[in-house]
């Protein structure tokens, strides 16, 4: 099982992660092989009343489709009123996916499949 991070840029990431998470879990082609979970990426900021959550750990299972969990989170950001800029991150290598992404961008598709399936070197790529 491999672990995935995503991010969200800008205002509402706890809400929109919260979206994102339920889109996962009704999605039928993924059939519940990613297990979703929300988190904070840090301590709590000085002031706040508590912690924030603005991360989303996806442990995916050895079953699923890399390109069917690409294309889910591909949909679910192109489903939104308001575009964010994500990232998804797997150990140190990252995609961002910028805010003029497509959903049917190949090559995006192309660079998240290779960071699911863990085909990563020690560069960062971006979008």
């Amino acid at each position: 099982m491999s672990e995935v991070e995503v991010l969200v840029e800008g205002g509402e990431a706890e809400d929109r992660l919260r979206s994102l998470q339920d889109w996962l879990r009704a999605d039928e082609t993924l059939n519940g092989a990613v297990r979703a979970r929300l988190a904070a990426s840090g301590p709590a900021e000085a002031g706040a009343m508590g912690i924030g959550f603005d991360m989303l750990e996806l442990m995916i299972g050895s079953g699923l489709s890399s390109g069917a969990l690409a294309v889910s989170i591909l949909q679910w950001r192109q489903a939104q009123r308001a575009a964010r800029e994500l990232t998804l991150r797997r150990g140190e290598v990252e995609v961002r996916i910028p805010v003029a992404a497509a959903a049917a961008d190949g090559e995006l598709v192309r660079r998240i499949v290779a960071l699911l399936d863990g085909e990563d070197g020690d560069e960062r790529r971006s979008a």
